[in-house]
């Protein structure tokens, strides 16, 4: 937790640095994350939201402002002691005992609550931009391998047409042909999917979404163990969107106090100085001109009970919301965890069948049947079978990759887990 309330000062600390700045190399995760932490206006809006609760606070622990009272006669009125020439009076409303610490708790409160907002906003931004990140890996690594698979099958029609030439089966180089076209339609896809994905990947880290960017660096990731009772607890203690509903649910609940307290009156305290001219009778009274003072004390009267009883029932029900969203909050993150768990499951299983010896396997199939078709022992059909199936063996291999990474994201993003030791650290180093 520590690693992520650093991050959030740091965030919050260079809301109004400049952004004209030297552009890291953003082909690594971390880096693209740094980034996007640093630039993306979402983070800067949730910084300036907690900035803005901060400053509520002592706004909340203050007491209203005096009030100053200058009264001047037109026409002076006439005491025993001399005419009254002018009346200042200072009044001070003091709020009923607890209002004002329980407004500062309110305040507070919803600071937690954007600062929270803050972190979860940070998180969520990791997930969207892990998902887009490894998707746009995955498919660079695709376009590599179509591209390679593509150009082997190419080098195979000198070789068939010198069959065909030779007497051999035209319909060995047909098929051959239309393997080729449907490689290069499935290279246009995956190109104008690369298209898509980079926009998306620029537009999650603040940049324009056309802006060429470096190909990403990343490899199959380790094998992760997962333990879901204990993911669950660190779900349950650290997320940030639970801690925020939780503050949500206290300054509701103060909100509810505050109300009740509206139905104490207030005490007004106020002192009144008023100036005595020149006296024109009594002129040798022992405190003839003496100018006078006095101090007044009031208090307020909510008679309006039934205002104040819905609105007590209004608060009421609102602090019931904040509860219940927490609870629906609750289940929603624990169902999202165990689908992320069941998916990173199965998608590190996969990464385990393809990534092994099938791959070598197919590889060395590819060799031998090349060998075998062009000493005339295998037809064209078994070359074609050769490489669609290490293609596809390798496509399923690096998607399982990303698919891994992607959901460990997830995981991490939703329980805090491994966060210090990976990506978030770099996002606490001074830049």
């Amino acid at each position: 937790m520590n690693q992520l309330y650093r991050l959030t000062a740091l965030v919050v600390g260079l809301v109004t640095a400049s952004h004209a700045e030297t552009v890291p190399t953003l082909n690594t995760f971390s880096n693209a994350l740094t980034y996007a932490a640093l630039h993306h206006p979402s983070i800067h809006a949730a910084a300036s939201d907690l900035e803005a609760a901060r400053m509520r606070i002592p706004q909340a622990r203050s007491l209203p402002d005096p009030m100053l009272q200058v009264t001047r006669f037109v026409e002076s009125v006439q005491t025993r002691t001399g005419p009254q020439d002018m009346v200042l009076t200072l009044s001070q409303r003091m709020l009923w005992w607890g209002t004002l610490s329980t407004r500062k708790d309110a305040a507070t409160a919803d600071a937690d609550a954007a600062e929270y907002a803050l972190q979860a906003r940070l998180l969520q931004m990791m997930r969207e931009l892990g998902k887009a990140f490894y998707e746009v890996a995955y498919l660079g690594k695709a376009i590599d391998l179509t591209s390679e698979n593509l150009n082997l099958l190419r080098e195979l029609e000198p070789v068939a047409e010198a069959k065909v030439e030779g007497g051999g089966d035209l319909n060995a180089l047909l098929r051959l042909k239309v393997e080729v076209g449907k490689l290069e339609s499935l290279l246009a896809t995956q190109e104008q999917r690369m298209l898509a994905q980079r926009s998306v990947l620029n537009s999650l880290m603040g940049r324009p979404v056309d802006e060429a960017r470096a190909m990403q660096e990343w490899e199959p990731p380790a094998e992760w163990t997962l333990d879901a009772d204990t993911l669950t607890t660190e779900l349950e203690e650290a997320n940030p969107e639970l801690q925020r509903q939780a503050a949500l649910v206290s300054a509701a609940r103060n909100r509810e106090e505050l109300v009740r307290l509206t139905g104490y009156p207030d005490l007004v305290l106020g002192a009144t100085y008023i100036e005595i001219g020149d006296p024109s009778i009594n002129a040798t009274a022992a405190d003839a001109g003496d100018d006078a003072w006095s101090v007044t004390a009031a208090i307020t009267l909510p008679l309006g009970r039934s205002r104040i009883k819905a609105q007590r029932g209004e608060a009421r029900a609102l602090a019931e919301r904040a509860t219940w969203d927490l609870d629906n909050r609750t289940i929603e993150l624990h169902s999202a965890l165990q689908v992320a768990i069941a998916n990173h499951t199965d998608a590190q299983r996969r990464l385990q069948l393809f990534g092994g010896e099938l791959v070598d396997l197919a590889r060395q199939a590819v060799a031998n049947s090349r060998t075998s078709y062009e000493a005339g022992r295998l037809g064209i059909l078994d070359v074609i079978d050769s490489e669609r199936s290490l293609l596809d063996l390798q496509l399923q291999q690096w998607r399982a990759a990303a698919d891994v990474w992607q959901q460990r994201i997830l995981i991490q993003t939703l329980t805090l887990t491994g966060l210090a030791p990976t990506a978030l650290e770099h996002l606490t180093e001074t830049p």
